[in-house]
This record gives C-alpha cells, structure tokens and sequence, in this order.
C-alpha cells in the first residue's frame, strides 16, 4: 500500500492462535465475547460444506483525537482470517503520526501487501459502505470484487483482485483492528466509538444474512498499556454494533487481560 509505508495486518496465524487461546479464556466483563490483541468487532463461521460468497458493512469514519505518540486504526470488513491463514479485506486505516491524522482507504488479500485506494477521499464523519462479493476461481486463484463507496461525497472504488489461492472463505469478519507496524502491534488510535451498520454475510451466493442469524463471536481487543476496545451486543436487527474505546490504563481492559493471561497458564 503506497500511503501505508510499514503498516501490516498481523500475521494471520498469529490472529488465529490468539483467537484460539483467547476462545477458552474468561468472557469479556460486559458482553461475553472472546479476546484477542488487536481486533475487536465480530466474525462468524460458515456451516460445513458451505462458503460465504459476500460480506457487506456501512460506518461513519471516526474522527481521530490527536495523541503524544504515534497511533493506528483499521476498520474494515473481510472474509477467512478468523480460523484459518489467509483474508481478504477492505476498509480504511486511520492514523495520528508525527502530529497529524491521516484517512485512506485500503484492500488486502493477505499474505499479498495491501493496495491504496485513491478514488475515494476518505474524511471523518463520512459514511461508507464496503462490500466483498467472490465471483470464481481462476489461474491466479480466487477473484474477489473489493468495493468501498463514501455515501457523503458519492466516490466509489471496485476492483477485482486475485488472491493467489483457493481460499476456504471459512469466515466473515466486521473489525476494528490495532494493525502491525514494524513487527509489533501498534498503539490503537484514540478513535472513541465506531458503529457497524447494515453488517450481512451471503453464504453459498443465496440471501444476505444478518450477523446474528450466522455463528457468530464477538471479539475484544485487550491490551495491558494502549487502548483496548469492546464490541457491543448485536442491536435486535441483528446487523449493528459498536466497538467503543476503552482508553489506557482500563481497569476493565486489565481484568480482562489478567484473567486471559491466568486462563493461558493453566
């Protein structure tokens, strides 16, 4: 990604260990979800013999409190990552480094690097809407339509993008994301809350489905020193939720990791 510079998704595998561990570890205080290092939304697994064809989501970009150190952000929807080694994403990194905050859009089809997205200017307050749709397999692998609209200035962006495998499309995701930077998770920009809305998932290339008719898990970020977040309960259409900020130090966010390091020693 040309705007990105160093910034990098955490290694898949890494995400499904912590995810793995975090499944057995003690719920969140709040709402019972699982707990990771550096997502927090939620993601949902196919049945067997199935695959999810699509995944869909509309937010608001936050706007970024400025921050003595650097800060990072990703918000994004995507298919597989969450219980396998590759993903396929779109959405937009929201950073605060060297004094100013910056917005872009961005697509992935990890382990490939991700590309910028420079047809939409991304502004805060805008409301964007991204979409994943699988069209086939082919000689570069599977192909996906990456497509992000900004709903307030009515800029679009679509591609199709070759991930270089045949994917399980195991998963679908809607994440708030503290993204790797220069090897390490990197400080969570001070976002304060983002909600998802209209957050579907099309299995087998049938009707969208809101999250809460899929096998879903809310997922936590809990971080001992930086900002952790929390993913809210599904509102009752079952496609919207809020992942709010939980500023450092938290005493919510220690308890939780305090008893997520307790849990891994057993």
């Amino acid at each position: 990604m040309s705007n990105v510079g160093s910034i990098s998704r955490l290694p898949v595998v890494a995400i499904v260990l912590a995810i793995a561990t975090c499944s057995i570890a003690t719920a969140s205080p709040i709402y019972n979800n699982v707990h990771t290092t550096n997502w927090a939304g939620y993601g949902t697994l196919a049945p067997t013999s199935t695959a999810f064809t699509s995944v869909t989501a509309s937010w608001t970009v936050p706007t970024i409190a400025p921050t003595a150190n650097d800060t990072y952000l990703g918000m994004w929807v995507g298919l597989d990552g969450l219980t396998n080694s590759t993903v396929e994403q779109i959405g937009i990194l929201a950073n605060y480094v060297a004094g100013v905050p910056s917005y872009y859009g961005f697509y992935e089809t990890f382990p490939s690097s991700s590309v910028g997205i420079d047809s939409v200017t991304i502004n805060p307050g805008d409301s964007l809407t991204a979409l994943i749709t699988y069209i086939g397999l082919s000689h570069v692998g599977d192909l996906y339509r990456m497509s992000l609209t900004d709903n307030t200035t009515g800029e679009t962006f679509s591609e199709i993008a070759g991930s270089g495998f045949v994917n399980q499309r195991a998963n679908a995701e809607w994440i708030v994301e503290a993204p790797t930077v220069d090897g390490a998770i990197a400080p969570l920009s001070n976002f304060g809350s983002a909600t998802f809305t209209g957050a579907s998932a099309t299995l087998n290339a049938l009707s969208p489905s809101p999250i809460s008719a899929l096998n879903n898990v809310g997922i936590d970020l809990i971080s001992p020193t930086n900002s952790s977040a929390f993913a809210s309960a599904l509102d009752p259409s079952g496609t919207s939720f809020t992942v709010t900020e939980a500023p450092e130090p938290s005493t919510l966010a220690l308890a939780a990791f305090a008893g997520l390091l307790l849990r891994r020693r057993r």
